[in-house]
């Protein structure tokens, strides 16, 4: 059954080459049809590697030819470009080449004041990077995503990551983040939570209170304000933030959140529970059902505790440190060893 499903992946994947091949001889001057006969020949050469056949060097060159002619006929093709680059970083001979060819992407790009095809270009540009572990040029890649969308604040983190990893200067590129963003909370909360892990959580906690001063109030800058105090000791000013952030966004989602927080920090981690149960019940998300095992776990309740934190790692996409700790912790106690 395996072979016969093969069988006909790889015939269709010709069909398709020959039925582009038919239409860029019936219409050679067509930059889009340069470019299906391009994705064309990738079907193919997919096909091969699923099937595991060698795959034929001619028919990446052929690629590479087509979207190279797509980009001639556009006056400049982005997306032509950047197929192009993926084709040649294949070899591990050609990176150096790849690197160029993904640079003139992205220039062609911002040539064109496409800020959406720059995204596009060197987010191919990062993922090639990582695959072949090109740390500078990555890090090029994701100034060049950054640059075209600074919302995009997933990347102002990995860039801090990465520059500390080799300068230990990330602090500098979330510096810029705000500069660039100063009206955009979850700029702040990731600058100020990069600053409490470099040990640097009097300077975070100054930092929120000049900019909710500032006049940039948001239940995220309370919450994360609170957190941080909570996590240094000083129960009492959390507390009394919270209340202050209670009058001025009493219907937040955060600020029940925050109630919880503080509750657990306060030890009445049945009232955490209580107002857990509901947000838990209506919204699923990671933290709410972090915050509920915490609870639970202090409580006690193992059992739940575990299913909590369970679930909230079951909704997580990436690895979360801390709710694996957790989860290591309860099944320790439950002596789940």
């Amino acid at each position: 059954v395996y072979k016969r499903q093969m069988l006909l992946y790889r015939n269709d994947a010709e069909a398709a080459l020959v039925a582009a091949k038919k239409a860029v001889e019936l219409d050679p001057e067509d930059s889009e049809l340069r470019m299906q006969l391009g994705r064309a020949f990738q079907g193919r050469m997919r096909t091969d590697e699923i099937t595991r056949q060698p795959v034929d060097r001619e028919l990446r060159r052929a690629a590479i030819q087509a979207f190279e002619k797509a980009d001639e006929l556009a006056g400049g093709s982005v997306r032509a470009r950047v197929e192009r680059a993926r084709m040649i970083g294949q070899r591990v001979q050609s990176q150096e080449a790849a690197e160029r060819a993904f640079t003139e992407a992205v220039e062609l790009a911002v040539e064109q004041d496409r800020p959406e095809l720059r995204y596009l270009a060197a987010s191919a540009a990062e993922s090639f990077a990582i695959k072949s572990g090109r740390h500078a040029f990555r890090i090029w890649a994701l100034r060049e995503m950054i640059e075209a969308d600074p919302s995009q604040l997933e990347r102002w983190s990995k860039l801090a990551t990465l520059v500390d990893g080799a300068t230990n200067y990330g602090v500098i590129i979330l510096a810029e983040m705000i500069y660039e963003r100063p009206d955009d909370p979850g700029a702040h909360v990731l600058y100020t939570s990069y600053l409490a892990n470099h040990g640097l959580t009097s300077d975070a906690v100054d930092h929120l209170n000049e900019t909710i001063e500032g006049g940039l109030e948001s239940p995220l800058l309370f919450e994360q304000l609170i957190r941080l105090q909570i996590g240094d000791g000083a129960l009492a000013k959390a507390r009394s933030n919270f209340v202050r952030m209670s009058d001025e966004f009493p219907d937040s989602e955060t600020t029940a959140r925050a109630e919880a927080r503080v509750a657990i920090a306060e030890r009445r981690n049945r009232d955490a529970i209580e107002i857990l149960r509901d947000r838990v019940s209506a919204k699923e998300n990671y933290e709410y059902h972090r915050l509920m095992a915490i609870a639970q776990y202090r409580s006690g309740d193992l059992v739940a505790a575990s299913d909590s934190i369970d679930r909230a790692l079951e909704l997580r996409s990436d690895f979360a440190v801390e709710g694996v700790r957790l989860r290591a912790m309860i099944h320790y106690d439950a002596e789940e060893w």
